[in-house]
């Protein structure tokens, strides 16, 4: 019985072991993610003022707007799909 008992102790270890690491894994790719928003919102502002400031720079990205098709694959992104193990 004793045996049965520490066989699911070490399995509910390495269990939260594999938890911690998704986690410590989830985590990174959550602050990977908000810098890229803030940076994404910089540079929104900064296109913002800069069709402001110069009608030239607002034709050129009026005419330049390239659709969903054009963009290289690189450019798409895709959700992760990685789930935590289930106990």
């Amino acid at each position: 019985m004793q045996e049965k008992l520490d066989a699911a102790h070490r399995l509910l270890e390495a269990q939260e072991a594999t938890n911690a690491r998704w986690d410590e894994e989830q985590r990174k790719r959550d602050e990977e993610h908000r810098k890229g928003q803030e940076q994404l919102a910089e540079m929104t502002k900064l296109l913002t003022y800069l069709k402001k400031s110069d009608s030239r720079i607002a034709a050129y990205m009026e005419e330049e707007q390239p659709t969903t098709e054009e963009l290289p694959a690189a450019t798409q992104t895709i959700a992760p799909t990685d789930q935590p193990p289930k106990p």
